[in-house]
């Protein structure tokens, strides 16, 4: 079918089995034609960390992308956010707004929208570089896994990678669920219905 199969950058095999990945091998892959080749000039797929299925996940990156910038809007996963509660107090508490009561109301919301606008996007970011950081080094003991057998402190620093990039999901999770706009998805759910 004239497909062409790009280089994986990152490693050679795809799924391992076995707790020092005794059995290993390239089943996943990205295929594309001529004609995708020809409308996306920068193609190249490459692995990223192991975090749950014995499967590695990869990624397809075609051409430049651009991020659009998007207005406020409040969202679930700040609420996670350990002391949240006592700051959006603190901030209240501190903007001092003169005139009647609806007024000083409306102000102090504009203003407290501003002050959550921008801890949000320090938190959001800090939570990126740190799911990055942890994600490199997933990928470093798994390089590492890839030469030799990990030893216990290794294997366990590992685990606790993998239950602080759980916990980052699960708040990254529901900030999709709330931007998705499908009413009918639960936090904490699985959301297998909306694969059936």
């Amino acid at each position: 079918m004239e497909l062409h199969d790009p280089h994986l950058n990152g490693g050679k095999f795809t799924w391992f089995r076995g707790v020092n990945h005794q059995s290993a091998a390239r089943l996943d892959r990205f295929l594309y034609s001529m004609e995708w080749e020809e409308a996306f000039k920068i193609i190249s797929q490459k692995i990223l960390p192991i975090v749950i299925s014995d499967h590695i996940p990869i990624m397809l990156e075609c051409g430049n992308s651009e991020q659009k910038s998007s207005y406020f809007k409040f969202e679930n996963w700040c609420l996670n956010v350990e002391g949240i509660n006592d700051m959006v107090q603190g901030w209240w508490n501190g903007f001092v707004v003169e005139g009647c009561p609806d007024y000083k109301f409306s102000i102090k919301l504009k203003m407290l929208k501003q002050k959550l606008k921008e801890w949000s996007k320090t938190t959001f970011g800090e939570f990126t570089n740190k799911r990055n950081n942890l994600l490199e080094e997933l990928a470093e003991i798994d390089r590492t896994q890839d030469d030799r057998d990990l030893t216990e402190d290794e294997m366990m620093v590992r685990a606790t990678i993998l239950v602080e990039l759980e916990v980052l999901a699960k708040n990254e999770e529901a900030s999709w669920g709330q931007k998705s706009r499908v009413l009918w998805l639960k936090q904490e759910d699985n959301n297998t219905k909306i694969f059936q």
